[in-house]
């Protein structure tokens, strides 16, 4: 992964994300974590109290009425709760003056027992537990939570052999009265106040430590923070803090004011263990993150690297590479997007490729054309020159009243050099034209005897005159031609052959059905090997002497050259033992 790349850029993004994640949520433990229990358990014991405070103020309760609610209230909690006013002053007074007994098993297990100021008048007659005595407590046990403290609260109590139990809750009549009581208070299930007589534990062992708690206690405590709500106080000797509620309402004309106590339970322990528990999961989210982050940024990159790849292709002109990428958002998007700009720049290269190759054999057939007319000017030149200054000689002779029967033979020259450059130019525009493309091809599938026969026919007079005869070989067979054209090339070449061959001889054609070919051969001189390849070029001729009766105008082989070549056939010429071959591969399709 290089560290330029997008996918190194968003592995990055994501592990720094997560880890900051991580690191925020660590210190919102660490330095939140108490604050927020603080704030919730003072939210909470203020909502329970004003529930409480209404319930109380809608129903005239008694005095066994209300104990039962306050110390429902107080285990619920975890809080001590007094109401005073002149009627329940007394009662509820003493109920916050709760002893608080620690008794400490044979196995070194430690139990708080929590005596309330009934169990201290009515049961045990002011005999309470002091450190050192042998107890053994029967009562019911209530399990703490996050907020609060384990604590039993006692039936009977058994101390130094001694027995006292609380009738009240022993007596069947009484204990029904209880159940109501518990009932109307909705401690079924989650409550820890049972209302059955088999619920009831028993804990046995040494008291180990014994003390009152009270309300007026929190004067010499230390206050942390104070409101017109609530106030939170330490306890210089436990370090413990707690938090104190004062309420007052009217019930009835009088004023009836509501003291809750309860004790902020310190978090410390639990957030050390949280945070060596914090730094295993640190760890291992550490690990974790690194595997997503990295697979993430290669899920994100993937399709990018993609369109990037084919983006490359298309600037190397390679337009056949399409994204494979289909998908409903951004990237989808780009990638149809990709794909159609690729066929688009493609199908316009196409069309400037055609039209750069068309432009360019535009441009090479004028330069063609531009040198065929200036070869053309050139060789007419040349060859007009002699026939030229030839008829104005002869012309001049007879204005100047040469005799007559002289008269009478330079006008002979006259017009035979007047037929020689009709020839002459008539050859050279049909030269041009073939080679300057100017002529289209009407090609026909043919019988190639049937054109040799109308060329034959045609030259049977200068035959007899040379007492020369034409032979026939092979077989007849057909092939796709301009029929014109091609009747041009075989009178161009068997006039060559007989201008060049012996008196008396044989002119053969023969026809090679096998392999599509077509030969002329004559019994005369040979050409020399340096000269083979160039009795194709125009005005070229064997001749040195340019005897018009045996060279012609030179342009005859190159219009066989030209027609041959714009029928994309083959052609060639070979000596033979005593005379001169040519031969013409032809196509059938």
């Amino acid at each position: 992964m290089k560290r330029n790349s997008i996918t190194f850029k968003l592995f990055s993004i994501s592990l720094i994300f997560i880890i900051g994640l991580l690191v925020i949520l660590g210190l919102f433990q660490n330095y939140l974590l108490s604050d927020y229990y603080t704030t919730t358990k003072i939210n909470q014991l203020e909502d329970n109290l004003d529930d409480f405070i209404e319930e109380f103020l809608n129903n005239q309760w008694t005095e066994e009425k209300l104990y039962w609610e306050l110390e429902k209230f107080s285990i619920q909690n975890n809080a001590s709760l007094a109401v005073m006013d002149s009627s329940y002053f007394s009662t509820s007074s003493d109920f916050t003056n709760d002893y608080v007994v620690t008794i400490e098993d044979g196995n070194g297990s430690s139990y708080d027992v929590i005596i309330d100021p009934y169990f201290q008048d009515e049961v045990m007659y002011g005999r309470l537990p002091e450190k050192g005595d042998e107890i053994e407590v029967i009562g019911f046990y209530y399990e703490g939570d996050f907020y609060t403290q384990s604590y039993y609260y006692p039936v009977e109590i058994i101390l130094n052999g001694i027995s006292f139990k609380d009738e009240l809750i022993y007596s069947n009549e009484e204990l029904k009265s209880e159940e109501e009581l518990l009932t109307d208070g909705n401690l079924n299930g989650e409550d820890t106040i049972h209302n059955e007589m088999e619920d009831l534990v028993t804990v046995k062992g040494s008291v180990v430590d014994s003390d009152y708690f009270f309300f007026e206690e929190k004067n010499a405590n230390e206050v942390i923070y104070n409101t017109d709500d609530f106030t939170i106080y330490e306890d210089p000797y436990s370090s413990i803090k707690y938090v104190s509620i004062v309420t007052t309402v009217e019930k009835d004309g009088m004023p009836i004011q509501f003291y809750l106590d309860a004790t902020l339970q310190p978090v410390d322990e639990a957030k050390g263990i949280i945070n060596q528990y914090y730094l295993v999961f640190f760890i291992i989210a550490i690990l974790l993150s690194l595997v997503i982050a990295y697979f993430f940024s290669k899920m994100f990159t993937r399709p990018i690297v993609v369109l990037n790849n084919i983006a490359k292709d298309m600037a190397d002109m390679n337009f056949d590479k399409k994204s494979p990428i289909q998908s409903n958002d951004e990237i989808g998007m780009l990638s149809e997007s990709i794909n159609i700009l690729s066929t688009n720049l493609k199908s316009a290269l196409e069309e400037l490729t055609d039209a750069n190759v068309q432009l360019k054999e535009d441009i090479e057939l004028r330069v063609k054309q531009e040198e065929v007319r200036k070869e053309f000017v050139a060789n007419v030149s040349h060859d007009l020159k002699t026939p030229l200054g030839i008829i104005k000689t002869y012309a001049e002779a007879i204005k100047d009243g040469i005799k007559k029967e002289k008269s009478n033979y330079y006008l002979d020259v006259i017009l035979d050099e007047i037929g020689f450059m009709n020839s002459l130019v008539m050859d050279m525009l049909k030269l041009s034209k073939i080679e300057s493309g100017a002529v289209e091809l009407i090609k026909e599938k043919l019988p190639v005897k049937l054109l040799l026969d109308d060329v034959v026919s045609y030259y049977k007079p200068i035959l007899e005159e040379k007492n020369m005869s034409i032979h026939y070989g092979g077989k007849n067979f057909e092939a796709v031609m301009d029929k014109k054209l091609m009747i041009q090339v075989i009178n161009n070449l068997l006039s060559n052959v007989i201008d060049h061959g012996n008196e008396g001889t044989q002119i053969e054609i023969y026809m090679d059905e096998v392999n599509q070919r077509l030969y002329f051969a004559n019994e005369g001189p040979l050409i020399e090997d340096r000269e083979m390849e160039k009795i194709w070029d125009r005005f070229y001729k064997t001749e040195k002497s340019r005897n018009r009766a045996l060279g012609g105008t030179g342009i005859g082989l190159a219009i066989v050259k030209s027609i041959i070549e714009s029928h994309s056939f083959t052609y060639g010429v070979k000596n033979r033992k005593n005379g001169v071959e040519f031969w013409i591969q032809l196509k059938t399709s």
